[in-house]
């Protein structure tokens, strides 16, 4: 039961998010990376393109915007299906769209859609995820300058000593510099992941659409990675998770 709480909510939603896009879209892009071509149909890539911004969008935003689940989905939908299905990202290259290989499923966005994506999608929760660390980063370097200076009055008496010296409370600062140095890998992780895809995602419309294939290639599946990463970075530093799996498969 001590797993059932909002921050777990939370990671289980995420958990789901990132589930999806190993079962939805890594295997028919995989597909397509292996073989160079997109063997399923248009109508379908259609659906592929529209997965894979939804649910990769909303591996992001959990990220960034932690504790709003329904806002984190419904903000996902609403910028990827309407505008790819309606057409929205190749506005004003139509021709570029019309000479690009018709079995090749990628997704060509013109400059305000690539613009507005890479802000929604990535730059707005990754300024967000880098200002609340920072904050978390400072309150628990002010924890640990308190537990020290309370630690170095070792004769005070204990019914004198501040409440930080005692032992459960060592334990929650103990928990909290733990927690932030996770959140601080995860950061690392997530920016490491998905900035190289959504730099080239900003610049590639001003260049003329120049990038060659297996650079957004490379750049994509380094972006999955990160869906990867995130099930197991986020059990991997939370006790109570590493015990319940304990609990689970033995």
């Amino acid at each position: 039961r001590q797993l059932q709480t909002r921050t777990n909510a939370f990671t289980l939603s995420l958990a789901v998010a990132d589930l999806l896009v190993g079962l939805l879209v890594m295997p028919f892009s995989a597909t397509r990376s292996l073989y160079g071509c997109w063997f399923f149909g248009r109508t379908f890539c259609k659906v592929h393109t529209c997965l894979d911004v939804l649910l990769s969008t909303a591996s992001i935003a959990h990220l960034g915007a932690a504790a709003l689940v329904a806002i984190c989905w419904v903000g996902s939908a609403l910028l990827a299906v309407g505008p790819i299905l309606l057409g929205w990202n190749t506005v004003g290259i139509e021709e570029l769209v019309a000479s690009s290989c018709p079995d090749a499923c990628v997704l060509l966005m013109n400059a305000p859609f690539a613009i507005a994506g890479s802000t929604c999608s990535f730059f707005v929760p990754s300024f967000v995820m880098v200002v609340t660390y920072l904050r978390i980063y400072r309150v628990a370097l002010h924890q640990a300058r308190a537990v020290r200076n309370v630690v170095s009055v070792s004769s005070v008496a204990w019914e004198h000593c501040d409440i930080n010296s005692r032992p459960e409370k060592r334990t929650d600062q103990r928990r909290d510099r733990s927690a932030t140095k996770t959140l601080g890998i995860i950061m690392v992780a997530f920016v490491t992941c998905w900035l190289p895809y959504f730099s080239l995602t900003l610049l590639d419309p001003f260049t003329g659409f120049l990038a060659e294939p297996w650079v957004w290639e490379s750049t994509a599946w380094l972006a999955y990675m990160n869906s990867a990463l995130n099930p197991i970075l986020y059990p991997a530093f939370n006790q109570a998770f590493r015990q319940a799996f304990r609990l689970v498969f033995t």
